[in-house]
């Protein structure tokens, strides 16, 4: 009986040791790694101005600015001509571009046609289309539109002429400046 107690006590201390045995092994004979990994990103800026005014704004994309297309030139006569510069400045941090959409309200169909040379041909302005090319971060543009009054004939000049003494003969020019990204 004693043998017997003996023999079992050395079974549970062998049964302990490997128990044992397992549990610091795994322990102590393993390979282990761990990482933590981040990253930020910053968003790109995004700003556009026309005549070094800001026209990337929040809310209404569409905010209008004013265009002195017709300069000191309050009434138009036979002849007339004249330019306005817009400059278009990509401050962003992307690329951009740049279109200049025109569109005339003429009524009495005053004669006055429309260039980007000076010594380029004249056209109406529905012909006439502005673009710049891709404009990378921080670079510009000047674009130079020229009007002028381009006599047909005298009558056809001195009918409009009388036409204004009669009531009002305006000229209405709209300018809408899109940027947008590229790539």
């Amino acid at each position: 009986m004693k043998r017997n107690k003996v023999m079992g006590l050395a079974v549970i201390l062998l049964l302990l040791t490997v128990l044992t045995t397992c549990t610091i092994t795994g322990t102590f004979a393993k390979y282990a790694s761990k990482t933590t990994g981040e990253d930020t990103a910053a968003v790109a800026k995004w700003s556009f101005k026309v005549n070094d005014e800001e026209i990337a704004t929040l809310g209404e994309q569409t905010e209008t600015k004013s265009f002195n297309l017709f300069g000191t030139n309050t009434k138009l006569v036979p002849e007339a001509t004249g330019s306005i510069e817009i400059r278009l400045e990509n401050t962003s941090e992307v690329n951009a571009q740049a279109t200049v959409e025109l569109q005339e309200t003429n009524a009495n169909n005053v004669p006055i046609k429309y260039s980007t040379e000076l010594n380029g041909s004249f056209v109406d302005l529905a012909d006439l289309e502005i673009a710049t090319d891709t404009l990378a971060p921080n670079g510009s543009e000047t674009v130079t539109l020229y009007w002028k009054w381009v006599t047909e004939t005298d009558e056809k000049d001195t009918a409009i002429g009388i036409a204004a003494r009669e009531g009002n003969v305006n000229v209405k020019v709209t300018t809408t400046v899109t940027a947008t990204q590229v790539k």
